[in-house]
């Protein structure tokens, strides 16, 4: 709730009318150009800042406990009490993703990929990447590092494909309110998944927890995307008439 609440890139970059505006962008309009009345500012900074105020003191029993699983901490526990592993090792991880990650930005904004593809590309990439989380723990460390970066490599492609359609496929006076949905979504379902993955580390060994999970998520995607696949194909594909009138 509060990365969404607290957006102001993103929403600055595709909300262009005056009736679709966020309070960050609001707060940001009360700064003039040459005179700043710092008082309106800290005004709309207080009031932007209620909401999460209020919402942390409703909910501060579950801020304070967090969620007790997912990936990450399933993770750390198994480098942590597995021999010959270290919390320090798990940390590359992160290093080979963003390297992954930085490499794949770079290719995909070099290469364009035609909007008939763009819809299989990405679900092989779901389907792919789920494959590596199952996998994962039961490789060597070396073998991981590179599992690490190659999903993120093609995450990263995946990703820009999945974004750039979907604010395409979005009428502009509706994106924000779609987005906050989504966002919304997303964390529920990231905190329900964390919880279930912190069960099923309390009973089973954390490499088979992590190949469940995927196992899930890989299901899902079939269930989900591939059984809608019509309806999910026109999002990726909205933008393909449009392309080729502009190159023409």
């Amino acid at each position: 709730f509060m990365n969404a609440w607290n957006a102001y890139l993103w929403p600055k970059v595709i909300m262009q009318t005056p009736d679709a505006t966020t309070m960050p962008m609001l707060v940001s309009n009360l700064m003039g150009g040459y005179v700043i009345d710092y008082g309106v500012v800290m005004a709309g900074v207080t009031l932007c800042s209620l909401p999460t105020v209020i919402i942390f003191f409703i909910l501060q029993k579950s801020f304070t406990n967090g969620v007790a699983g997912g990936y990450g901490p399933i993770m750390v526990a198994f480098f942590r009490t597995m021999p010959g592993f270290t919390a320090a090792m798990y940390s590359f991880f992160s290093v080979a993703e963003f390297l992954g990650r930085t490499v794949g930005s770079a290719v995909q904004y070099r290469l364009k990929l035609p909007p008939k593809k763009k819809f299989s590309f990405t679900f092989f990439v779901y389907q792919f990447y789920e494959a590596m989380d199952m996998c994962l723990l039961w490789l060597p460390y070396p073998l991981m590092l590179l599992n690490r970066g190659i999903c993120g490599f093609l995450g990263s492609n995946s990703a820009i494909l999945r974004n750039s359609a979907v604010q395409r496929y979005i009428p502009e006076k509706l994106r924000s309110r779609v987005n906050a949905a989504i966002s919304v979504l997303v964390t529920a379902g990231d905190s329900v998944f964390s919880l279930l993955m912190g069960f099923l580390g309390e009973l089973f060994d954390y490499r088979l927890c992590v190949t469940i999970g995927g196992g899930v998520a890989m299901l899902t995607c079939w269930l989900l995307i591939w059984g809608r696949r019509t309806d999910v194909r026109k999002v990726y594909e909205a933008g393909a008439a449009s392309d080729f009138a502009a190159a023409e």
